[in-house]
């Protein structure tokens, strides 16, 4: 995937919503309403995939689209096109739970 800021659309087992996620030189940084995330992305043959550290950055407690942790792990994986993938993303801390992400380029960084 080109280098970037991408919207993104998520859905999991408790909630759904939107960020924008920035991906440059196999880093992927985002934030959303309660939580900031930093990682490694790599997109090799059309096939994306993304370990990214979560952290809550506020107190209040928002719906969670996977599971009301202070930090975790999203590992993610599926297929991508130049502007676009389609992920399906496992926390390891919250086993048995998935997350569909949808990234949508929007413009350089």
């Amino acid at each position: 995937m080109r280098n970037g800021l991408y919207r993104s659309w998520f859905k999991g087992p408790f909630a759904q919503g939107c960020s924008a996620i920035i991906l440059l030189d196999g880093r992927a940084i985002a934030s959303d309403p309660g939580h900031s995330y930093i990682g490694d992305f790599t997109d090799v043959g059309g096939h994306f995939h993304a370990e990214v550290k979560a952290k809550r950055h506020t107190r209040l407690k928002l719906p969670a689209a996977m599971a009301d942790l202070d930090a975790f792990t999203i590992i993610c994986d599926g297929p991508s096109a130049q502007e676009t993938a389609t992920l399906t993303c496992v926390v390891p801390e919250a086993p048995g739970n998935e997350v569909e992400i949808k990234l949508m380029w929007v413009s350089e960084i």
